[in-house]
C-alpha cells in the first residue's frame, strides 16, 4: 500500500492536477469528507458559530490566558 501524505487519496478534483474548477466548487465536492472544505461551503459555520460562541462564553466567565482559546478549540 502506497503512503498518502497528509491523508490525501484520489478525488475528482485532485490537488496533484491542474485545477479544472473554481475553488468553491472543489470545496463543495470535498465537503462530506474534509472539514476545511466544509468550512468553505458553510461560510465557516463551525468557526463563527460554534468556535466563536465558545470563545465568547469563556471570556464572559472570566477565563484568562490561553483558556478561552482552549475552550474554543475543544
Amino acid at each position: 500500500v502506497a503512503a498518502a501524505p497528509g491523508g490525501l487519496g484520489e478525488a475528482a478534483n485532485d490537488v496533484r492536477q491542474e485545477p479544472k474548477v473554481h475553488l468553491l466548487e472543489a470545496m463543495r465536492e470535498a465537503a462530506d469528507r474534509d472539514m476545511i472544505a466544509r468550512q468553505y461551503v458553510t461560510c465557516f459555520g463551525d468557526v463563527f458559530g460554534v468556535g466563536l460562541a465558545a470563545l465568547k462564553a469563556a471570556l464572559a466567565r472570566g477565563e484568562g490566558g490561553m483558556w478561552p482559546t482552549v475552550f474554543a478549540y475543544m
